[in-house]
């Protein structure tokens, strides 16, 4: 398990599970593309090998600024780590059979 009982608490906080349910299947499809990307080097990744890149990937995402917005979270991507990490760590857990699939 990658995702903490913290990383639970500081979402619901910002209550991003509010919304978390119409973004899972974009954010599906990004976990999808990292584990594809780093499956290509012919090593089946873990999931604690996706996090850091799938992390980076959600906030570089449009679909990661639309929960952003959803939310009113300040436009400032350094701030969105310390969301998407959680998000991650939470999908990675959750939804790895689908994502590895």
């Amino acid at each position: 398990m990658l995702a903490t009982a913290n990383d639970y608490i500081y979402l619901s906080g910002w209550d991003f599970f509010k919304y978390f349910s119409k973004y899972r299947g974009p954010f599906l499809n990004i976990g999808q593309a990292v584990f594809r990307y780093l499956a290509s080097s012919g090593r089946k990744p873990l999931p604690s090998d996706c996090e850091r890149l799938f992390t980076l990937a959600l906030v570089a995402s449009r679909v990661f600024a639309g929960l952003a917005q959803a939310n009113n979270l300040p436009q400032d991507r350094t701030l969105y780590l310390s969301f998407a990490g959680p998000i991650a760590r939470i999908l990675l857990d959750q939804e790895w059979p689908d994502i590895s699939n």
